[in-house]
């Protein structure tokens, strides 16, 4: 064999060692930015799910903004000294339309001590205007006590039946002066 043959067979068996060492070296890392090119695509379509996840939320809010806007003038207001005699009022008109007796024990404003007297079912409808009306009313205290047959006989002609209960409560209106204090 010659020089030049020589020199072939070994720039041969170098060129193969290279591209053995490439096929091994290489390979590997090509798999890896794969992987890597594949979970990075990944976390762009979450991204982008989340994104519109967002945006979708964010409309949702805007229009929830626009309806409590809109609706701002239904919403619970306080009550004002100048109101009370209105409130009592609608107070005794709600008894009424229940058909229960309200009896006003005190009213020192903000504070009123009322004693309502009727069937369970009359209580919770007045309890349940209470709630849903157009001013803001705390409920400080609450007494539901049986009427016994004694009670019925005491008060003044008004038909009442041992099913009936008297709820005795303190109601509390906020006022924007109290709320300031």
């Amino acid at each position: 064999m010659n020089s030049i043959q020589k020199i072939c067979i070994i720039s041969g068996v170098i060129v193969v060692i290279i591209i053995l060492m490439m096929g091994y070296l290489v390979n590997p890392l090509m798999g890896e930015i794969k992987k890597t090119s594949a979970s990075v695509t990944n976390k762009n379509q979450e991204l982008l799910a989340a994104k519109n996840v967002d945006i979708n939320y964010l409309k949702t809010l805007e229009i929830n903004y626009k309806t409590i806007s809109e609706n701002i003038n239904a919403l619970k207001t306080y009550l004002d000294e100048n109101q009370v005699v209105g409130f009592i009022q609608e107070l005794e008109g709600v008894a009424n339309n229940v058909s229960a007796s309200l009896d006003i024990k005190s009213a020192n404003f903000p504070v009123f001590n009322l004693s309502l007297t009727g069937s369970f079912s009359a209580t919770m409808k007045f309890l349940g205007w209470l709630e849903n009306s157009p001013y803001f009313i705390d409920i400080e205290s609450m007494q539901v006590r049986k009427i016994s047959e004694r009670d019925i006989f005491s008060k003044d002609s008004k038909l009442f039946s041992v099913d009936d209960i008297n709820t005795t409560f303190q109601i509390k209106l906020p006022s924007k002066k109290n709320e300031s204090e």
